[in-house]
């Protein structure tokens, strides 16, 4: 019988780079991942994760939802983004 483990990684929705640190850590659990990766300033929302560099590309207003002026991409208040995104 061959014993298998699931282990989970981190990687940026939009470029693709993968959270690490001088290696690319594993962990036993997704939620475990992206609270390591939130930590070290990465954003989540559990199905779209986003890196420190991706984060703030310009992109249309996120609004998070327990506020109703801040992007949830960003944390940046609704008027520091364009109103129309770039195509």
């Amino acid at each position: 019988m061959i014993k298998t483990q699931t282990c989970y990684t981190v990687a940026c929705s939009d470029c693709g780079k993968e959270f690490e640190h001088e290696w690319i850590p594993h962990w036993p659990t997704a939620e475990e991942a992206r609270s390591e990766a939130l930590e070290n300033e990465w954003v989540t929302n559990g199905a779209i994760d986003l890196c420190f560099e991706c984060r703030y590309k310009p992109h249309p207003f996120v609004l998070e939802p327990n506020t109703t002026d801040h992007c949830w991409r960003c944390s940046n208040p609704a008027e520091e983004h364009d109103t129309v995104p770039a195509s």
